[in-house]
């Protein structure tokens, strides 16, 4: 409870009616069935962490997915698949947000896929994406010719890996590590942090729109 506390006085008005939130993140936002053998498809909306939060809030909210597989904060993959923004977070998210114009509240999750050897990034590498994806919802500025407020940021800690990859001997020492120079970022930022799922985030949701602070 203390967490949503200090999350509810983070968080300032920018109101549309319904309330938007756009969940903008990586294969896990989209819902990307695994497969060892890709490609796949995704799962069903309803079963799809936006889709579920859409459902939980109800009619005064609207959730827009903005998932892309493999996305990551600020790195270019040299193996992807698509061209232009590719799948650098950073180069497609203020283009993303003013098409949505006006957004109350955009949730960023990100982060898992910068753990790639390819990228070779240190854990405050990573935290440092993430900042900057921060960076870029508050110099929006209402995107391309509108006078919205930009959105207020709602950090979100991708989930544990396997177990059998949280031991691994790649992953499990720079995962564990970014959590925690994320977390020392948060501060400098000044945005809502969620390290892990729970209930409490459709609670803070919630919680902010009814107290006039969403």
């Amino acid at each position: 409870m203390l967490c949503i506390s200090a999350l509810l006085a983070l968080v300032g008005s920018c109101f549309a009616e319904p309330v938007r939130i756009v969940a903008y993140g990586d294969s896990l936002t989209y819902g990307w069935i695994p497969n060892a053998n890709p490609p796949s498809t995704r799962y069903g909306l309803e079963d799809r962490w936006p889709g579920a939060l859409q459902k939980e809030l109800g009619n005064n909210y609207q959730v827009i997915e903005e998932g892309l597989d493999g996305r990551t904060t600020d790195a270019r993959d040299p193996g992807s698949p698509i061209s232009g923004a590719q799948l650098d977070g950073s180069a497609y998210l203020q283009a993303c947000l003013a098409s949505h114009l006006p957004v109350d509240l955009v949730v960023i999750m990100l982060g898992s896929n910068d753990l790639k050897p390819v990228f070779n990034r240190t854990p405050l590498r990573i935290a440092i994406g993430a900042a900057q994806l921060i960076d870029l919802v508050n110099t929006l500025n209402g995107g391309v010719g509108t006078s919205y407020k930009n959105p207020k940021v709602l950090l979100i800690c991708p989930p544990a890996l396997d177990p059998k990859i949280e031991k691994g001997p790649t992953a499990s020492s720079p995962l564990r590590s970014s959590r925690q120079n994320g977390r020392r970022r948060i501060p400098e930022c000044g945005i809502g942090c969620f390290n892990r799922w729970s209930r409490w985030f459709t609670t803070y949701v919630r919680s902010a729109e009814k107290s006039s602070t969403l």
